[in-house]
Formats: C-alpha cells, sequence, structure tokens
C-alpha cells in the first residue's frame, strides 16, 4: 500500500507538472484495475473450508433488532458500523479539502497518504500488544475515542505539516480501531 501510495501521488505530481493530469490518474486507475484482477485471480486460488452451520449461528434480522438492548454483539455491530460509516461517507470530501482548501500539490498529498499507511506499522503491533495486556475492548474504546477528535482536529490547523501530523494520528488509532473490531467480532459471546 506504501509503495502504491508513493509511486501514484508521484506519478500524478510528474504528470499534472507536464499537463498531463487526465493521463496520469487514466494510468493510476488503468494500474488499479490490473492489480484487482490479480488478485480476484490469487483469491480464486484459494482452498476455503466448508461452513458448518450450527443451531446457535442462525437468527433472523429481527431477532438480531429485538435482542438490541441486551445483546453486546448487537451493540457492537451497531458502534462498528456507524462509526465506519460516518467515515467513508466524510471520507470522500477529505481529498477535495487536502487539494482545494489546503491547496496541496500531489506530492503533498501523497506524503499525506504515505504518513497514514507508514503510522499504522507500528501501531498495529503497539496496539496488538495492549490488546492482549488490557483487552480489545479497552483498545476499541481508547481507540474510537482517538478516532471521533479527527474532525475536530482537522479545524486547528492548514499547513502541510498539520495534515502530515493529523494523518499520522489517524493511521495510529484507525489501526488500533480496525484490529481491536476484528478480534471483537471474533470473540463476541
Amino acid at each position: 500500500s506504501a509503495v502504491a501510495t508513493a509511486a501514484a501521488g508521484l506519478a500524478l505530481h510528474f504528470a499534472k507538472r507536464g499537463g498531463h493530469e487526465s493521463l496520469g490518474f487514466f494510468a493510476i486507475f488503468a494500474l488499479a484495475m490490473v492489480a484487482r484482477v490479480v488478485s480476484v485471480s490469487y483469491l480464486g486460488r484459494m482452498a476455503e473450508p466448508p461452513y458448518q452451520r450450527t443451531e446457535e449461528d442462525s437468527f433472523t434480522f429481527w431477532q438480531f433488532l429485538r435482542a438490541l438492548p441486551r445483546s453486546n454483539f448487537a451493540k457492537f455491530v451497531f458502534m462498528v458500523a456507524g462509526l465506519n460509516f460516518a467515515a467513508h461517507i466524510s471520507g470522500v470530501y477529505f481529498v477535495v479539502y487536502f487539494l482545494r482548501e489546503l491547496k496541496l500539490t500531489y506530492a503533498e498529498f501523497m506524503i499525506s497518504q504515505f504518513v497514514l499507511v507508514l503510522s499504522q506499522i507500528p501501531a498495529v503491533r503497539f496496539w496488538g500488544k495492549v490488546g492482549d495486556r488490557y483487552g480489545t475492548r479497552k483498545v476499541m474504546i481508547v481507540t474510537g475515542l482517538g478516532v471521533t477528535v479527527i474532525p475536530l482536529l482537522w479545524m486547528m490547523g492548514r499547513s502541510p505539516w498539520w495534515c502530515w501530523a493529523l494523518q499520522a494520528w489517524a493511521g495510529v488509532f484507525w489501526s488500533g480501531f480496525n484490529l481491536s473490531d476484528g478480534l471483537s467480532a471474533l470473540f463476541c459471546p
């Protein structure tokens, strides 16, 4: 991800300088499509054991909703879905904010995305150890709070350095949240 981010950002930067911005976007999207096709071919080769359904696995959507007041799993699902929904709806506007409002170049934007990806690598290891010691629920609470303040922090600065610092913050907290929500889903009663 980090290498692809850097390559795409640099390609757009140089394509724009050469007056071929549209061609740069076309090349990046074409390469992304090829990478997805290759990915699908590898996924198709994977062996997956057949799913053995048990009686306790069976419930309807209405049973799930009725259990909401007393079910930790249902509360967990709505919390994770709500946070991810809000993040994905607002996330598309951040690109516009970076490029139009902050007036970042494609190279600076690439650095912001690169920082986001690179900050996740050591953070996942850190949050994994914290989760092993204190539990994934506590990691989810801390990282969920860290993620929810990100929009407020964007209002505090406009420089590329502030952008990169916030992207590092986002990478650290999103990595812990994503790690804990995946693990919690496996072990929720």
